[in-house]
């Protein structure tokens, strides 16, 4: 009887799967406790995150504060930008100049006669590229002795000194076009061949069908036969499309020769980029104005840092000694006295940066303007000196807090490791709480068919009592 029940609570008709669940739940409450504390700690890693972002906002208006190119911004006009365009950088000054461009700087263009296909079959042997000073060989076997092949093989080449190799389809046929990566003369390609398969390495047949020497006619015959130019005139078996040249130019009177079109080495901080030959007039002017839009998007991010800080304070972060050092430290930075040389101005309110009484950071408009007027390198200096001065300062005081390693991260891994050490404790009493619920399956199980026999005992004696006759239970009760 009782062995044939296989559910608690059949046998007793107690409902021991509500007592064992109720049971194992009171097992589980820690659980609960450490997942709610989970949950807190993601939220309190998600509230760092933002600081973080904060603070690297922050950082980042002060880095643009760190060099003079922040404080001031130049523009170039020319006065035919057909001719020529410029773009100003760092270490411009206002200029204004007169420059005749002569010559443009052109890349160095070869082309072949024309082949039936990219499949045609040019000849076998080897290669040998020059671009400028640099040499590459190319062995040319039936492997690769296409037009095709050929010309992966020049680009495929890890010795490829600066030359590309391309096929162009016209009318006439495909044209194997060779190209030097780089203008100037410097750049000039010539190409030989040595062991043409057909016997004379200068000819226009065969693999030397590609030679262009512009000096000593090639190699001559690769075999001695005597075939070939050997006379040591230009061998031009190619078409020179482009010539390898220099730009040249003239700028207020001074001769300038480069080898590209594009030359930030003439006039202090701009680059030129020459379109056209012609004569031009290109001038310089710098605006100040860019220093005060800097100096308001970092008095804004400071503020924004601020109040992330005090939100995150007041809610998630509550009693978070970091976000209280971020803070503590900068302002003391910003009240500092900045002694930097070559500046008239030691504290930032004296270029009208000031806080008002709730903290909040602000700049005088006019007294900055004033300021820039007076003494515009004393205002640069005061941010930019790179060991007294304000950007400085803060940037390290920040790149303590955000750099990798940080003071912001190293909580953050603190955290973290808070949440995984709690995974290892739920692990833990998860484990404990299945060998609770299999132990308290067990005992039940064996109460249950306990009181099952018991009942079953029970009813068979009510049985038994019903069926003596009546005048025996008189008897018996006399």
């Amino acid at each position: 009887m009782a062995g044939s029940i296989t559910s608690l609570g059949i046998g007793s008709g107690i409902d021991i799967e509500s007592i064992v669940n109720q049971l194992v739940a009171v097992e589980r409450r820690p659980i609960q406790l450490l997942e709610t504390r989970q949950a807190e700690l993601d939220i309190q890693i998600s509230a760092l995150g933002l600081i973080q972002e904060s603070v690297s906002k922050f950082q980042t208006g002060i880095s643009d504060l760190k060099l003079s190119s922040g404080f001031r911004s130049f523009s170039v006009t020319s006065s035919d930008d057909q001719i020529l365009t410029a773009e100003a950088g760092e270490g411009a000054i206002p200029i204004s100049s007169d420059i005749e461009v002569l010559t443009l700087a052109q890349k160095n263009k070869l082309a072949s006669s024309a082949f039936a296909s990219d499949e045609s079959v040019v000849g076998n042997g080897q290669l040998n590229i020059t671009v400028g000073t640099n040499s590459f060989s190319i062995s040319i076997d039936d492997n690769n002795n296409t037009l095709e092949g050929i010309r992966n093989a020049i680009n495929d080449n890890l010795d490829n000194t600066g030359v590309s190799a391309s096929i162009i389809t016209a009318d006439d046929g495909s044209h194997l076009v060779l190209t030097s990566e780089e203008s100037g003369t410097a750049n000039e390609l010539t190409v030989a061949v040595t062991g043409d398969s057909d016997g004379n390495d200068t000819d226009a047949a065969g693999l030397s069908i590609l030679v262009f020497d512009r000096d000593t006619g090639g190699n001559g015959n690769g075999n001695g036969n005597g075939n070939g130019n050997n006379g040591g005139g230009p061998i031009l078996n190619l078409q020179e499309i482009d010539i390898a040249q220099d730009a040249t130019l003239r700028v207020d009177g001074f001769d300038v020769t480069r080898s590209s079109n594009e030359i930030s080495d003439v006039i202090q901080g701009v680059t030129l980029s020459l379109k056209e030959i012609g004569t031009a007039s290109l001038s310089v002017s710098e605006d100040r104005s860019v220093g005060k839009s800097a100096i308001e998007e970092t008095v804004t991010a400071y503020n924004d840092l601020i109040i992330s800080l005090n939100t995150q304070r007041e809610s998630t972060l509550q009693g978070e000694s970091l976000l209280l050092g971020i803070e503590t430290r900068v302002r003391r930075a910003i009240s500092n006295r900045f002694n930097v040389p070559g500046s008239n101005f030691q504290y930032l309110f004296d270029i009208g940066i000031t806080f008002d009484r709730d903290g909040i950071l602000s700049l005088d408009s006019d007294k900055f303007d004033q300021a820039i007027e007076d003494d515009f390198n004393g205002v640069v200096q005061l941010f930019t000196d790179p060991e007294n001065g304000f950007a400085q300062a803060i940037d390290s005081i920040l790149s303590s807090y955000v750099d990798t390693g940080g003071l912001i991260q190293a909580r953050t891994d603190g955290l973290s490791e808070s949440r995984s050490q709690i995974d290892d404790d739920i692990e833990r009493i998860e484990n404990r709480v299945a060998l609770t619920e299999q132990r308290l399956r067990r005992q039940y199980a064996a109460l249950d068919g306990l009181v099952g026999q018991l009942n079953a005992t029970s009813n068979f004696l009510t049985q038994q009592l019903a069926n003596l006759p009546t005048n025996t239970l008189i008897n018996s009760r006399r």
